[in-house]
């Protein structure tokens, strides 16, 4: 994969990362005001376990950059070329991981009103357009950067 490639994708990744990290607490706040006790109990569970799949598609792809970096590591001789190129592969291995794991349980199996419905839905499309928009605002803030460092 290509320097300004690898950089556009790993650079949008993260962005999608922090940028989903950061949701709005009043947007939280909301949901669990309207969940029921047994609902917001579901709803910890359930973020513990899927925070648990991230951080353990995060370990895969540290694993998986160390493998490549021993074989592979001295054909990449740009160093922003390799830093992007492996913060690409950690982040979608992550990705793929969380996307493809197991879930034991979802949040839509305990919601039992139209608001409690209308409420997720809302968190959901937040973080949804979140990610989308931290990953176009990450791709779009590494081109100026890619330029001068790839093209050197």
């Amino acid at each position: 994969m290509e320097c300004f490639d690898s950089a556009i994708l790993g650079i949008g990744l993260l962005g999608a990362g922090i940028y989903t990290s950061f949701v709005p607490k009043d947007e939280i706040n909301q949901l669990r005001k309207v969940l029921s006790g047994k609902a917001v109990d579901a709803y910890q569970k359930i973020n513990q376990e899927r925070f648990t799949q991230y951080l353990q598609g995060l370990g895969l792809g540290f694993i998986l950059v160390i493998l490549i970096n021993h074989f592979y590591g001295d054909n990449i001789s740009n160093p922003y070329h390799k830093t992007t190129l492996f913060l690409l592969i950690v982040l979608a291995v992550s990705l793929f991981y969380y996307l493809l794991a197991p879930k034991s349980d979802y949040m839509l199996n305990h919601l039992t009103s139209q608001q409690e419905i209308n409420a997720w839905l809302n968190v959901y499309k937040t973080m949804k357009n979140r990610y989308i928009i931290g990953f176009l605002l990450g791709a779009v803030a590494s081109v100026p950067i890619s330029n001068a460092l790839c093209y050197k």
